[in-house]
């Protein structure tokens, strides 16, 4: 009896499709016909890099004039393109914070890259500060802010958009956040000494993000000894908290009296575990450490040889940078942010002594095409890079494009009488491209 139930079921079954087939012969060419599928070709907007600008000094030159924050002489832009029309033309040196602008589908560091320099000697601040132009940002992180005695943070914000900008900011403090708001009108700048925020913190990092436009944000700090300046540096966005970072650059330029410094913060609710690699001339060390959550670590590394190059791994997201000083021929010191990896990226070079450094953070060996450009001459260099290996190139180009058939990191380094600097590049491109798009 089972068996002729379950028979004529089917039979009632396969009669209800027959009857839908013949009264609806077209239903099938219906549904599949209500599917449309369209690709269509979205142009980027165009893309614009932007430079924080001179420095700022708090309270004079002096230091004792309370309220007074103001700009200090000019920073020298260096800048590339292989545009044909610029639609904003970047500045030869500036004052305040200034940028480029260039249409087109293309978009890289190929197509406009640009940093900015500046040899810095007043009483309270000496040294070179120099960063890598970013593409303005909806969101951000900045890790490398102190303010104990003698340390000294200022943001730099900038609006250089069309339109108003609401930032919010958290400023990141060893267990607790701070966080404020502020509004942008559209191209203006504001200079934030952050000691309001943050009053004798020995780390801090901040986090931004515009409700608006994409913003630019920079963090500078300057350091003294006693009455004796030690040094001072600018950097824009570091990368986003991750698992795996790596640096490039790392060397002893204080004779082994001052150690580099990885400073590891944890902005997640469970313990970080990181480990660093450090891979010198001849050897390799580990660094271990345990960060807790919404805490700062700051490990020293010790240092042999020549350059070193570093991976960090951690099992929580992390931001991470190492604080590097130098004593020869000046005080200064530079943070040394994760670098981003690329295939192909074009530099500028800056108008003081330069290393391009380059490094290969896996373990396969890579081919790399280098391509140097001096006013209308150009020259080409190729290397093989081993695993976990980093070269420094001394450059006196005007700008370098490296090419490889693996994924390389790269800094610049600048170290010079007027001071010692490492810039970071990051690509630079708005979104753009071919979409499918399917409409039911």
């Amino acid at each position: 009896m089972k068996i002729f139930a379950r028979l004529a079921t089917l039979a009632f079954a396969l009669g209800l499709v027959l009857a839908h087939w013949q009264l609806f012969p077209n239903s099938s060419e219906l549904a599949t016909s209500t599917t449309l599928a369209q690709t269509v070709s979205v142009e980027p907007l165009p893309l614009q890099v932007y430079c924080p600008g001179a420095l700022v000094e708090v309270g004079g030159e002096s230091g004792v004039d309370l309220g007074n924050v103001e700009r200090i002489g000019e920073a020298l832009v260096s800048s590339q393109t292989t545009a044909t029309e610029m639609l904003v033309s970047p500045p030869i040196a500036t004052v305040e914070g200034a940028g480029a602008m260039v249409a087109d589908a293309e978009q890289s560091t190929n197509l406009i890259s640009m940093i900015q320099s500046q040899a810095v000697d007043r009483e309270r601040a000496k040294g070179l500060a120099a960063t890598f132009c970013q593409k303005p940002a909806a969101s951000g992180w900045l890790i490398n802010g102190s303010s104990v005695v003698g340390s000294e943070s200022v943001l730099i914000a900038a609006n250089p958009g069309e339109v108003e900008a609401l930032v919010e900011l958290e400023i990141h403090l060893p267990g607790r956040v701070v966080s404020d708001r502020f509004a942008l009108a559209p191209g203006e700048q504001q200079l934030i000494p952050t000691s309001g925020y943050a009053n004798g913190e020995p780390a801090f990092a901040i986090r931004f993000e515009s409700s608006g436009p994409e913003i630019s944000m920079a963090l500078q700090n300057r350091e003294t000894r006693g009455l004796n300046p030690i040094g001072v540096e600018i950097e824009g966005p570091t990368l986003d908290p991750g698992n795996a970072f790596s640096f490039v650059g790392l060397r002893d330029l204080t004779q082994g009296f001052e150690r580099p410094m990885l400073r590891v913060y944890n902005p997640g609710d469970e313990v970080a575990e990181v480990v660093a690699t450090v891979f010198g001339e001849s050897n390799v060390e580990l660094v271990r450490g345990l960060v807790n959550p919404a805490s700062f670590a700051e490990l020293p590394i010790e240092l042999e040889g020549g350059y070193q190059f570093v991976n960090l791994t951690s099992d929580q997201p992390v931001l991470a940078a190492i604080k590097n000083s130098s004593i020869e021929p000046l005080l200064d010191f530079a943070w040394i942010q994760p670098a981003e990896l690329f295939s192909a990226v074009t530099i500028p070079l800056s108008s003081y002594q330069n290393s391009v450094l380059l490094a290969n953070p896996g373990s396969t060996a890579i081919e790399l095409t280098l391509e140097s450009t001096t006013g209308d001459r150009l020259s080409f260099e190729s290397l093989v890079l081993a695993p976990f290996s980093q070269i420094a190139i001394p450059s006196s180009a005007n700008s370098m494009r490296v090419e490889g058939n693996g994924q390389f990191a790269i800094a610049l380094e600048i170290f010079d009488s007027a001071g010692y600097a490492l810039l970071h590049p990051r690509e630079s491109a708005n979104l753009g491209e071919n979409l499918s798009i399917r409409v039911n």
